[in-house]
């Protein structure tokens, strides 16, 4: 049984490759994209008002902004805390801490690195095969930590472009898995975990 779609906060490292991103990996129909320079209050409750406009099946609103003002982030609490059914929210934002703490204990955050992503991994996460993720593993399991933390946040943006979705659970495992690189954890370990998670969730 699949799981159902988690909401969650992310950090991008500009606006236009943000929503690029969600053009590709999200049918247009069922994307409602408000991406602005500010994000006001009124923004807020044009969000809200989509919110609650029933739909059958999924529907994927996204929020990206330069900065965010104060009063549209209370605004969001409630309905980001409690969607409506079939309604998925992504918060995009260029610096966790433009974002409230009160909106970022409600939300996972998945970092999509500032810093330039130096290579991709040209694995097709869909049809990913046990064989193929030994092979990868093994072809880097002497990588330098910042390589490897960099490695993991690639695999997570990859795989979410290429239409994998992830629990909240996912997002926190593979949120340790980078604080375990910064700590010299085994890179051989930590790739292993996170592509046996994602080869598991695309059969769930």
């Amino acid at each position: 049984m699949s799981s159902e779609p988690t909401s969650y906060i992310t950090v991008v490292p500009d606006l236009e490759a943000f929503e690029a991103s969600l053009l590709h990996s999200h049918s247009k129909n069922r994307l409602k994209l408000f991406i602005k320079d500010d994000f006001l209050v009124e923004d807020a409750k044009a969000v809200i008002k989509e919110a609650y406009v029933a739909e059958a099946s999924v529907k994927v609103i996204a929020l990206g902004a330069k900065s965010y003002n104060i009063y549209a982030q209370n605004t969001l609490l409630k309905v980001l805390e409690e969607p409506p059914h079939n309604t998925v929210f992504i918060v995009g934002a260029l610096s966790k801490t433009s974002l409230l703490p009160t909106i970022r204990s409600r939300l996972p955050v998945v970092s999509l690195v500032q810093e330039k992503l130096s290579f991709t991994t040209s694995l097709r996460f869909r049809s990913l095969g046990l064989k193929e993720i030994y092979a990868f593993v093994q072809a880097r399991k002497f990588l330098e930590r910042q390589e490897l933390k960099t490695l993991l946040q690639t695999i997570v943006i990859e795989a979410t472009q290429q239409g994998v979705r992830f629990t909240h659970q996912d997002l926190e495992l593979f949120g340790v898995l980078v604080q375990l690189a910064e700590l010299n954890s085994r890179a051989h370990n930590l790739l292993m975990t996170q592509l046996l998670t994602i080869y598991q969730r695309v059969r769930s």
